[in-house]
């Protein structure tokens, strides 16, 4: 008797129970997943690494590339350490989605238009080898035909994706495309609040980085109504629907485009800055400025010409 232990009891823990995980941290020092994996830029990694289970809001103007940034991150990492991806993309048809990946993977247009000239289009076999890389690393979401997918939808198709491809991210783009309905009359505020958690809950449980992009409530898309003077950089607060989008995040992520739209002199208009804006795990960054370049004929971007 003097040797019997309690009963554990469901959902308290101690920790020492999570000793192992306590001394590997311990052990690993800066080479240790909390602090985070390179996003293949070193000028980001100044402030912005991804820890796996965290999530990351990013939002900015329309046309100011936050989903061709996020593409370009995601072959990055897929690239340089390996990793899965879920792609629930419901502004993008898969063909023209593949299409811009392959053209990140390999550095060259897949086509001979107006985006890419002085060029060279990858060949044939480029884009066959391309296509079998990007099939390896990367999962597709997509909704049921004529219908708005759910958050709950979203992440019933991850959860299989992890446990079948090992996926190690996920991005969902954007908030604004999923299914609006509103069960029991709540307010949007507390319906993005029920959205998040249950993202952070999944990104939690399978050690899964999720990359959620949501706009600002103004909807002033570059090159439409006025200069570029007139498009300041939103806030993570102007997120359209609820202040949780910061609140909740692990980290938040302003891409923004200062110059779109530049007359020759005036700059560069395919300069973009990114605002990391918050940061939750100071192991893996801080809150700062970052600029890269884009280029258009291969949607690839780069920091070493800045």
């Amino acid at each position: 008797m003097l040797d019997a232990q309690p009963l554990p009891i469901q959902g308290l823990f101690s920790f020492w129970s999570f000793w192992d995980q306590v001394y590997d941290l311990y052990q690993q020092g800066p080479k240790g997943l909390s602090w985070g994996v390179s996003t293949g830029w070193s000028t980001v990694d100044t402030c912005y690494q991804v820890v796996p289970g965290e999530l990351t809001i990013v939002t900015g103007l329309p046309n100011s590339g936050k989903s061709e940034w996020l593409d370009a991150l995601a072959v990055n990492l897929a690239k340089q350490h390996g990793w899965v991806f879920g792609l629930c993309s419901l502004e993008n048809t898969p063909v023209d989605h593949a299409r811009k990946l392959m053209e990140k993977y390999t550095g060259k247009p897949y086509l001979n238009a107006s985006y890419s000239i002085g060029s060279t289009r990858m060949e044939f076999g480029e884009m066959i080898d391309a296509l079998i890389w990007l099939d390896e690393h990367f999962h597709m979401i997509r909704p049921l035909p004529d219908t708005m997918p759910t958050i709950d939808y979203i992440l019933e198709k991850a959860r299989a994706a992890v446990l079948r491809y090992g996926i190690q991210g996920l991005i969902i783009d954007p908030y604004n495309e999923l299914d609006p309905n509103r069960s029991g009359g709540i307010s949007e505020t507390e319906h993005v609040s029920r959205l998040l958690t249950k993202i952070k809950r999944f990104a939690q449980h399978y050690d899964c980085h999720v990359w959620f992009v949501a706009h600002p409530r103004t909807q002033r898309g570059l090159g439409v109504g006025g200069g570029t003077e007139s498009l300041p950089a939103p806030t993570m607060y102007d997120i359209s629907g609820s202040a949780h989008f910061i609140n909740k995040a692990d980290n938040g992520v302003v891409v923004h485009r200062p110059l779109a739209g530049a007359s020759v002199g005036q700059g560069d208009p395919f300069t973009v800055q990114l605002l990391v804006r918050k940061v939750r795990n100071k192991l893996a960054g801080k809150i700062g400025d970052v600029t890269l370049r884009y280029d258009g004929a291969t949607g690839q971007y780069d920091a070493s010409d800045l």
